[in-house]
């Protein structure tokens, strides 16, 4: 009988370590999302920017 409560005091910390656990996870998600989208808009502005330069280049003439 005494095997339950020392089982059941451990029980909000194991749910204390997995919300903190998924905290963790859900903030190196965004980090990493975050990131991924910043490259992808950073290739893309250096597209827009490539092709601006191109234009200026073929219509200037050098």
């Amino acid at each position: 009988m005494e095997a339950i409560p020392f089982v059941a005091a451990f029980i909000p910390l194991i749910i204390m370590c997995l919300i903190y656990i998924g905290i963790l996870a859900l903030i190196i998600w965004f980090a990493i999302t975050f990131i991924k989208t910043q490259k992808e808009r950073n290739t893309i502005l250096q597209s827009i920017s490539d092709k601006l330069d191109y234009l200026e280049k073929k219509h200037t003439g050098l």
